[in-house]
């Protein structure tokens, strides 16, 4: 059975805060980064890691240091 990386479940909770914040849907945030809507929701609710370079596109979107996005993964606990 498949487990989520608490890392990625809750990196992508923070990322989707941040979105609903700043009012984006998930389609032009997929559309910003270059992949389906479906993996970008995959990206938010954990079932998915962020490749590099779209966590680098997501932090600039968002307006977040990506230092930041690095320390939540990292510092995830479950």
């Amino acid at each position: 059975m498949y487990k989520n990386n608490v890392g990625n479940v809750v990196l992508g909770g923070f990322i989707k805060q941040k979105r609903i914040e700043r009012q984006i849907t998930t389609r032009k945030m997929a559309e910003l980064i270059s992949i389906s809507e479906k993996s970008y929701i995959k990206y938010e609710d954990g079932t998915l890691s962020i490749f590099i370079d779209h966590l680098v596109m997501l932090s600039k979107i968002l307006n977040i240091d990506v230092k930041t996005l690095f320390d939540i993964y990292v510092n995830a606990q479950p």
